[in-house]
């Protein structure tokens, strides 16, 4: 019965960041939420998802879920997801980091 609200992982959606999800334990009433609809991830299937868009996260069972997540930030322009900001991409997850460890309160980075 845990969730994670609306957020992007992302400074901006034109910087792409994607995630490679493997779900090693999952359950049904896991769901991963887009806005262009719910996704429930199956165990040892592999997803990559543009976490640049909003999105969030339901499980709403009693069984805890176990996923293997990988972030991935595109420098070559000839792949999908190219992140032509990669810099001020790179830069927010270590901004998120350290809010993260308590090193700095920066809140705008979770808005």
């Amino acid at each position: 019965h845990s969730s994670i609200p609306d957020h992007s992982d992302s400074a901006s959606e034109s910087d792409y960041c994607v995630k490679i999800h493997i779900p090693i334990i999952t359950n049904d009433k896991a769901v991963f939420k887009f806005a262009d609809g719910d996704y429930y991830l199956k165990a040892g299937s592999v997803y990559i998802a543009n976490v640049a868009n909003r999105h969030s996260f339901e499980n709403n069972s009693d069984y805890d879920r176990y996923h293997i997540i990988a972030d991935c930030i595109v420098k070559n322009e000839s792949l999908p997801f190219f992140n032509s900001h990669y810099e001020k991409t790179l830069e927010f997850y270590r901004s998120w980091r350290e809010n993260v460890a308590g090193i700095k309160k920066d809140s705008h980075l979770f808005q």
